[in-house]
């Protein structure tokens, strides 16, 4: 499927890729057989479309394409048009196609979820192709939080442009070694910061590989101080405003259970330390917050993603909503 709301296919929209309150959208889709056995064509092949969100309606609602060879591949003869309500809220809608064949002898779903209005926040999975952000993706939905994804691995490395367009970006790196942050993305990010947003930094090679950085200093509020410190719990700090009465464990099943390299950092003047590795002979910090004035940056020096909520320790919705509250 393709979604447009800049004039293409009769889309009425302001062209700024995202699907907002009062615009017309155009969306176009096709329907396969994967059948590859040689079995009769799938017959009259009719599609109803509907949504679970109120705001949305359609036209047409009903789309026939006739046969479908095994194997083949038809496309809707024309655009679904979506008209969004000039009420609509900030939500996950799905546009929910029922796929019907052989005289309803046959019949399966299909579902395509798109952001209704303009998102706040933004998660950046740059970690590599893999799926580490499934976890952070499932706990910001716990929470209730509509927020948009940009993946560098299919969509390559975002601009300051598109970051403009939030103002709090959660950026996860994953098991990268190299190029968590490139020196392009250091440099958006100074500018997107200067311009009085925030940033949630995340990933358990950040040390290594930019720790050394003009940026981690300036702008995380951060010092580095060891690679691999070999632990998996830490305490948050009493009182902090983000870390008070959390503690986490970073093993498990249900989380990314992937830290090799939980790093140290220390705060800068102007920066707090908020969770500490329990049982680390020196205590040192996983965790670092700095208020700038004008902007905020939280930065966990080991993946959050392997946040797994065992043993009563705090889940990795608990973190998150606490950091962006």
């Amino acid at each position: 499927t393709e979604v447009y709301e800049d004039g293409t296919g009769g889309s009425v929209g302001n062209s700024d890729g995202f699907f907002d309150p009062g615009e017309i959208l155009s969306m176009t889709f096709s329907v396969s057989d994967f059948r590859y056995l040689y079995p009769p064509d799938a017959q009259d092949v009719i599609v109803t479309v509907s949504s679970d969100d109120p705001d949305l309606t359609f036209d047409p609602e009903i789309f026939s394409l006739g046969d479908i060879p095994p194997g083949g591949t038809v496309q809707a003869p024309e655009s679904l048009m979506i008209t969004v309500s000039p009420q609509a809220d900030l939500a996950f809608s799905k546009t929910i196609f029922d796929i019907s064949a052989n005289g309803g002898s046959y019949s399966t779903s299909d579902e395509v979820e798109i952001i209704i209005g303009h998102p706040l926040t933004l998660l950046v999975d740059d970690d590599g192709g893999d799926d580490y952000e499934q976890f952070l993706d499932s706990s910001l939905r716990d929470w209730d939080l509509v927020f948009s994804t940009y993946s560098v691995a299919d969509q390559g490395e975002i601009t300051l442009d598109y970051l403009n367009e939030f103002q709090v970006v959660m950026w996860m790196t994953g098991d990268e070694g190299s190029n968590t942050l490139t020196a392009d993305d250091q440099t958006n990010l100074s500018a997107f910061l200067n311009a009085g947003n925030d940033l949630l930094l995340t990933g358990q090679n950040l040390v290594e590989d930019i720790g050394s950085s003009d940026f981690f200093a300036d702008y995380l509020g951060a010092a580095p101080l060891a690679g691999n410190v070999g632990e998996v719990v830490l305490d948050g700090v009493s009182g902090d405003p983000i870390a008070d009465e959390l503690w986490v464990m970073i093993l498990g099943a249900g989380a990314g259970n992937n830290q090799t390299s939980p790093a140290a950092i220390s705060a800068l003047p102007g920066a707090v330390e908020i969770f500490h590795y329990r049982y680390d002979s020196q205590q040192r910090a996983g965790a670092v917050r700095y208020d700038a004035g004008n902007f905020k940056t939280v930065t966990f020096a080991f993946g959050i993603e392997a946040i797994s909520g065992l043993g009563g320790s705090s889940s990795l919705r608990e973190v998150l909503s606490s950091a962006l509250s």
